[in-house]
């Protein structure tokens, strides 16, 4: 129990925490299985379905994604490289101003 909240009571044995963790443990498997049980069918339900389209067409989602990881990082590269370009033209241009020479 932390010792910076007083408010909370102090247990009287350990084995009576424990009892009543194990206890709540247990409903909390009860309310978890029903929902768990019945989304499990059907995600192997949708899995068997699907199976048959997907036959010889497995890696092609993987593929595109790989696809789209690749371009989402040229275009990251290209921002930054036209931004380091814009920023040293902008420089370029300001020294002239700034050092009268």
């Amino acid at each position: 129990m932390p010792p910076s909240s007083p408010e909370l009571p102090l247990p009287e044995s350990p084995e009576e925490m424990i009892a009543k963790a194990k206890e709540m443990v247990e409903e909390a498997k009860k309310i978890d299985g029903e929902s768990s049980k019945s989304a499990l069918k059907r995600n192997a339900e949708e899995l068997d379905d699907d199976s048959d389209e997907v036959e010889g067409k497995e890696f092609q989602p993987a593929k595109k994604a790989r696809l789209l990881e690749q371009q989402i990082k040229k275009e990251k590269v290209r921002t930054r490289a036209m931004i380091g370009v814009a920023a040293t033209l902008a420089i370029g241009a300001i020294i002239p101003f700034v050092l009268p020479g």
